[in-house]
């Protein structure tokens, strides 16, 4: 299970969308230009991949992916909101929130590459929340990017606790 590789080319990997939302900050000039909002495509080779096993009790990691999976899909209903009204604030939260939660749980079960892409989310976020960053072009897609990503990564938990319990991560990430 390659939880970096992504199915279309315009999708970022969770390295390189890392970066990425380490780079938006306050003072950051985003283009809203939907041209440059296009993450630069990175595809991973399986040789970078790294097995880990997963080392959490296996009913917190089920847990774990059944909670995620709900986290996400009402984040991604909040940012469908935001792509229409970027001030709405309760959306903002519930997006925090989510991201929030699941780097919290990841970092207690040992899921290095879930809780960094969580934590990188979150951080923009929270500027966001604090209404120093406007969450809209750019930003925007880098959270649904994100999501996407954190997706594929809870997948790829889900896969390791039905078959040999190695979690794949690349260790640049």
């Amino acid at each position: 299970i390659d939880l970096t590789a992504t199915e279309p080319s315009s999708t970022a990997s969770s390295e390189s969308l890392g970066q990425q939302l380490k780079g938006v900050d306050a003072e950051s000039d985003v283009s809203d230009d939907p041209d440059s909002s296009a993450p630069s495509s990175e595809k991973h080779s399986d040789e970078r991949l790294v097995p880990v096993p997963l080392t959490g009790d296996t009913d917190l990691l089920v847990d774990f992916v059944g909670e995620s999976k709900e986290h996400l899909d009402a984040a991604e209903a909040s940012l469908l909101v935001l792509e229409h009204n970027a001030a709405d604030a309760e959306s903002i939260i519930a997006v925090f929130r989510a991201f929030h939660t699941i780097k919290g749980v990841a970092g207690f079960l040992e899921l290095g590459p879930v809780q960094a892409l969580a934590h990188e989310s979150e951080t923009l976020l929270d500027l966001c929340r604090k209404r120093e960053l406007v969450l809209e072009g750019e930003r925007l897609q880098l959270v649904f990017e994100a999501v996407d990503v954190m997706k594929r990564q809870v997948a790829g938990v889900e896969q390791a606790l039905a078959g040999n319990m190695m979690f794949l991560e690349d260790p640049a990430a």
